[in-house]
């Protein structure tokens, strides 16, 4: 039985779904099964995903008879794959893992038994693979803790879990945009750890087909729904919290374009620019 699970929902990703999948196969980590979940796409994603599972015995294929979206897409993958696998791994259909991305993790997660879940930083891309800088992330289990309020201080795209915390969290949760935030504050509360491994193991890539940039306003209001939950509890309260949520309820106020704008400017350390001459 191999080690691993790594569960990657697909939706029309057919221009950067090779090179996903291939980022997979050249892992220095190889004992893993991928289950790859085809989201009612219609670019051609299925075709492709069919195409590599003929050649590779480690790609597990499902395809949703409709678009589910990536809540019941991800929890049918978690079914599917079931509780035999020792961590489960995600993965979006376009972005980059480093070739030593599931090593890296799941050496630290056996260095630390008392973390359940562990993510990394990003190198940002555009849809055309260009750098355009970093998004750091806490990373030590206290950091992440005193940041749950501030926003979701992990990498959805780039964890590695334990399969106790998917057991016992019973999966995702139908909230809007923010399923994973959902899930983080859920398994936090009912004392699970996380932490972040301070390098890049993932290139995460910006386009325009994101949930989240198509949707922002809704994943804004998912998110301060979910901190106005925990707000007051006393394993999460604090005045930068506090302040926080009073600061994004101000954000609803703005145009999408300038919320974008400002979520990009907090989140991602662009790269330094050259000297002009």
């Amino acid at each position: 039985m191999p080690e691993m699970a790594v569960l990657m929902p697909v939706h029309n990703a057919g221009r950067f779904l090779a090179e996903a999948v291939a980022s997979l196969q050249r892992q220095s980590f190889q004992d893993f099964i991928l289950f790859a979940c085809d989201d009612g796409s219609t670019d051609g994603s299925w075709e492709m995903l069919q195409e590599m599972a003929r050649s590779d015995h480690r790609i597990r294929l499902l395809r949703n008879p409709r678009n589910l979206g990536v809540t019941a897409t991800l929890n049918r993958l978690w079914q599917e794959a079931g509780e035999g696998f020792p961590f489960y791994a995600r993965m979006d259909a376009d972005d980059v893992a480093l070739p030593d991305r599931l090593e890296t993790q799941k050496k630290y997660l056996m260095e630390h038994p008392e973390i359940h879940a562990v993510g990394c930083f990003l190198e940002v891309i555009d849809e055309e693979g260009r750098s355009f800088g970093c998004r750091r992330y806490p990373e030590t289990a206290a950091e992440v803790h005193r940041a749950l309020l501030l926003g979701s201080p992990l990498p959805h795209p780039a964890l590695l879990l334990r399969s106790e915390l998917y057991r016992k969290m019973e999966g995702y949760r139908p909230v809007r945009g923010a399923e994973d935030y959902d899930l983080w504050l859920r398994a936090a509360a009912a004392g699970f750890r996380f932490a972040n491994v301070p390098r890049v193991l993932l290139r995460y890539r910006v386009s325009a087909g994101q949930v989240k940039q198509r949707s922002l306003k809704p994943t804004l209001r998912s998110t301060l729904r979910l901190q106005r939950r925990y707000l007051f509890c006393k394993d999460f309260f604090s005045l930068t919290a506090l302040l926080h949520y009073l600061a994004g309820n101000l954000l609803l106020l703005l145009p999408d374009r300038w919320v974008m704008w400002l979520f990009m400017k907090m989140t991602v350390q662009r790269k330094e620019t050259e000297q002009q001459a």
